[in-house]
């Protein structure tokens, strides 16, 4: 719980830790989508922070599908090439190497073969 004690007003926050994922490497998709569902569970209001070591690479990875998952849930669909677009348009250099990229793309269809 944080609180700001000048207003008596409190938050509760959530801090999880995906800790079985080298930097500029991927891990199975299965364990992340499990991740992105805790994530969403606790999830009530505000937003969701995300961070990693530079803050671009598994950042940008996390990012993208949970976006592409909404839009998929939302439209049906999904450009995960106009998702990364924008986010590097906010953060230069989000999805680092090509595997990330791919790991988007395998965790997507993962998600859609689970339904």
């Amino acid at each position: 719980m944080i609180e700001n004690m000048a207003e008596g007003k409190g938050r509760l926050v959530y801090h999880f830790m995906f800790t079985n994922w080298p930097d500029q490497a991927v891990p199975n998709t299965k364990p992340l989508l499990q991740y992105l569902q805790l994530i969403h569970a606790h999830h009530t209001t505000g937003p969701i922070l995300v961070h990693c070591s530079a803050g671009i690479g598994r950042t940008g990875v996390l990012i993208t599908i949970d976006l592409a998952l909404a839009q998929i849930e939302k439209k049906g669909r999904c450009d995960i090439f106009e998702i990364v677009t924008e986010l590097r348009k906010q953060r230069y250099g989000m999805i680092q190497v090509k595997d990330q990229y791919t790991l988007v793309y395998l965790a997507c269809l993962d998600a859609l073969k689970s339904l």
